[in-house]
């Protein structure tokens, strides 16, 4: 699992959130967090941006070790 997966995963359970619930949170379909978190395929920017607003978290937050 690289970086940002485990990271996304790691807040998205931090915050209490199912992939379901954050994927309603930033209009996309729970398969792409599923994706994301599997590091099958990643998100662009904007999807990037909205998942960090949700956590309050800083962009570079899901790249840190």
């Amino acid at each position: 699992m690289n970086r940002f997966a485990a990271n996304l995963k790691y807040y998205r359970t931090k915050a209490g959130l199912s992939q379901a619930e954050l994927a309603g949170k930033i209009d996309l379909d729970e398969r792409q967090i599923r994706y994301y978190e599997h590091a099958e395929n990643a998100p662009n920017a904007v999807h990037l941006y909205r998942m960090a607003q949700v956590f309050k978290i800083k962009l570079d937050d899901f790249f840190k070790k």
